[in-house]
């Protein structure tokens, strides 16, 4: 396994030198120094990672035709370090050219004028949030993949985008382009943290014991509705899950009393069958979102329907600079410890994410369940690691991040949860099913070696398990 990281990591150091800083436009996607310094410093942080890095539970057995073990079963500290100096030079390069955390400059859409005008702060937070994958090449990507195939279609926009309702101007009821397949799970409306910066279980403000209890959004004219202004519809049934909880929630997730901006008109999600963004069995009994729960961070506000034309296009963020600086903030933490410096890193992308700096809420007993979390090395990895798993959620970073450090068995063999989709009312509606059985072991780590190939080369060694 070292071997085969150095054999990567020395391909690219030699190619750095002849690759220009920074592609112009023209040559967007394409690999330059900012996006090779990324990468490597991305190989870097898997092999310190603890399923590479002295993983003797899973491999301590797993031996070469020489009897020496394929993975390197001696933790080595020093592989942090290695990590940490190559996130810091991407980071650099990446500042020196102009990249850094997404800000959302333009002016709002029509529908959302007045929240802006009234609710300015929440909604400036919102729209950072809501717009800094699907605003195409901006800032904060440091390497975006533009393969023909996906960006021409514009594939994850369609694939999660909802078909406009009837009553709004557009292309209405169509499937075509907007297909409705890619929903989020239960668990993950469940890992979002609170307004305070908390997971849910860590906050003492929230009642995991009523968090389904079946409310209404107070009405338009109610002060307390003025900060909902723009996130949440007024006077609309939901669910007690479903408030009180960070920005991200809201700019990445469609909910039941929530906003889907798209079709380049605000839609009133409610997510039960027969209603905007659910089931609706006399449009197409096969294309809805399964767990009543929908992704809307893959979709730009103007992706309309009828016409891969419609939708816009933008590349898949492979890194941007959020994952570079909690990249270093994890890199610090298993350096060093917890200390202002990685407080710093993860604070960054908070602050952008509108959420309290993380010493500030871990500190503090009134609001949290294990104050102090965050002074310890283990407990500040297990911060970072939820704090990424929002931050880059259906980025597909959550499903590595698992594996890196050995609890992908844990996290991936639960049940997919979800709401009953046919259910017409809050009360039929919001019932949890098992929508998709999981189970993930460690022989699910590493892939199979293919047949035609353990058959060509009998010195070959089949990966454990298979």
């Amino acid at each position: 396994m070292e071997e085969c990281f150095q054999y990567i990591l020395g391909l690219i150091n030699e190619a750095i030198p002849d690759l220009v800083e920074r592609t112009d436009a023209n040559n967007a996607g394409q690999i330059d120094q900012m996006a090779a310094k990324a990468i490597k410093a991305k190989v870097l942080f898997f092999r310190a990672s603890p399923f590479f890095n002295g993983n003797r539970e899973y491999f301590g057995d797993f031996m070469d035709t020489d009897g020496k073990p394929f993975f390197d079963v001696e933790y080595k500290q020093e592989k942090w370090k290695e990590a940490l100096d190559a996130v810091n030079d991407a980071i650099t390069t990446a500042e020196a050219n102009g990249k850094r955390l997404y800000q959302y400059t333009r002016e709002p859409y029509a529908y959302d004028r007045d929240a802006f005008t009234r609710n300015g702060d929440n909604m400036k937070t919102l729209y950072n949030l809501r717009m800094l994958v699907v605003d195409p090449w901006n800032e904060e990507l440091v390497w975006g993949y533009s393969n023909l195939n996906y960006y021409d279609q514009g594939e994850f926009a369609h694939s999660s985008n909802i078909r406009l309702p009837a009553g709004y101007e557009g292309v209405v009821n169509t499937a075509a382009f907007s297909w409705q397949w890619m929903g989020a799970s239960y668990q993950m409306a469940e890992r979002y943290y609170t307004k305070n910066g908390l997971p849910i279980e860590e906050d003492q403000t929230f009642d995991k014991s009523t968090m389904h209890e079946i409310i209404t959004t107070p009405g338009a004219a109610a002060p307390e509705y003025t900060p909902l202004l723009g996130i949440m519809q007024p006077g609309a049934q939901t669910i007690r899950l479903y408030t009180n909880r960070e920005p991200r929630f809201y700019a990445n997730l469609g909910i039941t009393a929530g906003y889907w901006r798209a079709h380049i008109v605000r839609v009133n999600t409610m997510m039960f069958s027969g209603t905007d963004g659910g089931f609706n069995s006399s449009v197409n009994n096969t294309d809805y979102i399964a767990t009543g729960i929908g992704v809307q961070k893959f979709v730009h506000p103007e992706s309309q329907s009828g016409a891969w034309q419609r939708t816009i296009k933008f590349p898949y963020p492979l890194v941007r600079m959020a994952d570079l600086y909690l990249m270093k903030a994890e890199a610090l933490n298993e350096s060093s410890g917890p200390s202002g410096q990685v407080y710093e890193e993860i604070n960054k992308v908070r602050r952008r994410a509108g959420v309290p700096e993380v010493q500030v809420v871990w500190a503090d007993p009134s609001l949290c369940r294990s104050p102090g979390k965050h002074l310890s090395k283990e407990g500040l990895r297990d911060i970072i690691l939820q704090e990424r798993s929002i931050e880059f959620a259906f980025e597909g970073q959550y499903f590595w991040d698992m594996l890196r450090h050995k609890r992908a068995v844990t996290a991936f063999s639960l049940p997919i949860k979800g709401w009953t989709h046919t259910g017409t009312t809050a009360a039929t509606f919001f019932v949890l099913q098992d929508k998709q059985p999981r189970r993930f072991t460690i022989t699910d780590c590493l892939w199979p070696i293919d047949l035609n190939e353990m058959n060509t080369n009998g010195k070959l060694i089949q990966n454990p398990g298979w």
